[in-house]
């Protein structure tokens, strides 16, 4: 296990974001996570891409979010609400289309469980983060004993 410092304030965005036309890559010599652009004409970026292109192992590429993980993570939640009617109202919210939109628009009317809600997911991306880090050989240097 290589031993890394990874801002995970940083990578945690990186796990939760969608990406389109860039992805992000954590830097396994400096624990930087990065933004690379699918057609970035910057150095730092044309040079994160040669890398990834010639299976060097210096840069590893973030899993981006993933929408059935995330409709998962909101199900789970629904289920540790204990006021029934809203947790029926929050499931009858994620039928159909713009279903993330709607669970968002009912969450934010009950302030106490929309707290809870970030509280959860966060710690759903910190586990799946923490996971990803140890499958791919590296362990985190704890704040506390970095020097």
């Amino acid at each position: 296990m290589k031993n890394l410092r990874v801002d995970l304030g940083m990578l945690e965005m990186a796990f939760e974001d969608a990406g389109g036309e860039h992805h992000h890559v954590l830097d396994t010599e400096t624990g930087e996570c990065l933004i690379v652009r699918e057609y970035g004409e910057d150095e730092t970026e044309i040079e994160i891409q040669r890398s990834l292109d010639g299976g060097e192992e210096r840069y590893l590429i973030v899993p981006s979010a993933d929408s059935h993980n995330a409709y998962e993570d909101i199900e789970d939640f629904i289920g540790t609400v204990e006021d029934k009617v809203f947790a029926a109202r929050l499931s009858g919210s994620i039928q159909g289309r713009g279903a993330f939109r709607r669970f968002k628009d009912v969450l934010r009317e009950n302030g106490a469980e929309e707290k809870r809600w970030f509280e959860f997911k966060q710690e759903r991306t910190r586990a799946k983060m923490c996971e990803w880090l140890v499958a791919n050989g590296i362990e985190l240097i704890k704040p506390e004993t970095a020097q």
